[in-house]
């Protein structure tokens, strides 16, 4: 946990401005709770600029955003003090900065990733090695391919950084690796993370809502997403986390493009960009 600093650096003079002004609120989780309702919000926006890009008008945007914003997992997990509202936020920025061509924003975005939560690292370098292969015929796949290794170091580098700052020493990548195993029974957490209620309240009415749709988004968008969802199973299959750490993983890697797609069926949209 020392390591995922970025989101207690944003409120930190939160909680300065709060202490004392706030009557029985805990400034700290006030505090907390502000930075993680502006990476929200921003997520929020960044689903509208993705929806302008793919339907080309703002009604069906407003209504992704929405989607997005009062899904279960939102008040429940995102708001609740905790850094997944900032992965979230630069997972998806990753996606706008490749569907935008602003490659040169990628390595800030990995390595403000990074500071956010270690799982930032794997899921950003798979997602973003999932669209250059997507598109390695294509000439956007050359021109982003720099970027994208920059990115990819740069996230690693955050990393080690971070370990020299707090630990004073560079650690082994494998020995780091290897302290977050710990799931020796891969098949029962497997199911447990499966039938966990957060999967079921997240996804129970935006998985069917988004399906129809969802073939129809630019094969740059849903395969990454894809990989990177898979990822989230192979992290956890490794880790073993918390009961409801797959469902928290999978609303930020894949649920905003599902409130796009479900907002496509809602307001009779079709995909417009490639």
């Amino acid at each position: 946990m020392r390591f995922r600093v970025l989101l207690p650096w944003v409120a930190k003079p939160v909680y300065y401005s709060f202490r004392g002004r706030v009557g029985s609120w805990d400034p700290v989780m006030a505090a907390l709770l502000t930075a993680d309702s502006f990476f929200v919000a921003m997520t929020a926006v960044l689903i509208v600029t993705l929806g302008l890009h793919v339907f080309g008008d703002f009604p069906a945007s407003l209504v992704a955003s929405l989607l997005y914003l009062t899904n279960f997992a939102v008040p429940n997990l995102r708001l609740a003090g905790l850094v997944d509202a900032g992965e979230g936020f630069f997972l998806l920025a990753i996606l706008w900065g490749l569907s935008q061509r602003e490659y040169r924003f990628l390595p800030i975005i990995a390595t403000l990733g990074a500071l956010t939560k270690e799982s930032f690292v794997p899921l950003s370098i798979i997602f973003m090695a999932a669209w250059w292969f997507t598109a390695y015929k294509e000439r956007e796949a050359r021109l982003s391919r720099g970027w994208i290794a920059c990115s990819c170091l740069a996230s690693i580098a955050a990393i080690l950084g971070l370990h020299w700052k707090i630990e004073g020493c560079l650690p082994n990548p494998l020995t780091f690796a290897e302290s977050f195993h710990q799931n020796r029974e891969y098949l029962p957490h497997l199911a447990s993370s499966l039938l966990d209620r957060s999967m079921l309240y997240i996804f129970i009415w935006l998985l069917p809502a988004a399906m129809p749709r969802l073939r129809k988004f630019p094969k740059l968008w849903l395969i990454p997403t894809a990989t990177a969802s898979l990822m989230i199973f192979v992290l956890d299959a490794y880790y073993g986390g918390a009961p409801g750490a797959v469902a928290r993983g999978l609303f930020s890697v894949a649920a905003p493009i599902l409130a796009l797609s479900a907002a496509a069926l809602l307001c009779n949209r079709e995909p417009i960009a490639a």
